[in-house]
């Protein structure tokens, strides 16, 4: 037990490396895992300050901006409704205006979101979806994107503020 113990935090602290390392880093979920047949990647997460200018520093920063990729070969064209969550440092998620946050329902329970996305997709193919998120108060430190279908994660990036 020690030994599994010892040999997970250091999985875990290479992890966190890894992510200081290359913010943008992204992670596709595996979809045989999840009942949804969309993967989202390519994840690209920026904060914005005054005049739309991007910027790293929490203190300037007054809106989180981003893009990711969605794909599926089995979904049906149509119209498709998306969760973003977005964690903040402090491990609560970050909320826009009341209208633009909520909660769904995942295998884990009540989930709140940050945004919702709808778009509509066409079978097979690769899809760019952007979401914008105003908020107050941005910390230093990794945030990490999650995007979500029908309750289930799909995708999941990181950016980090210093």
């Amino acid at each position: 037990n020690a030994l599994l113990e010892q040999l997970s935090q250091q999985l875990k602290n290479e992890q966190r490396s890894v992510v200081r390392a290359n913010p943008d880093l992204s992670r596709t979920i595996d979809r045989s895992a999840t009942s949804s047949p969309f993967s989202a990647g390519d994840f690209r997460m920026w904060a914005e300050g005054d005049n739309d200018k991007e910027t790293s520093q929490p203190d300037q920063a007054d809106k989180l901006k981003g893009t990711f990729t969605v794909r599926s070969a089995q979904n049906p064209s149509s119209a498709i409704e998306m969760m973003v969550v977005i964690i903040r440092p402090d491990g609560r998620v970050l909320k826009g205006s009341e209208w633009e946050s909520g909660t769904f329902e995942t295998p884990d329970g009540r989930k709140v979101y940050s945004a919702k996305v709808v778009f509509d997709y066409n079978k097979g193919e690769s899809r760019k979806v952007s979401f914008s998120i105003s908020g107050e108060d941005f910390l230093k430190g990794n945030y990490t994107l999650q995007i979500y279908h029908n309750g289930n994660l799909v995708g999941q990036g990181y950016r980090s503020l210093f």
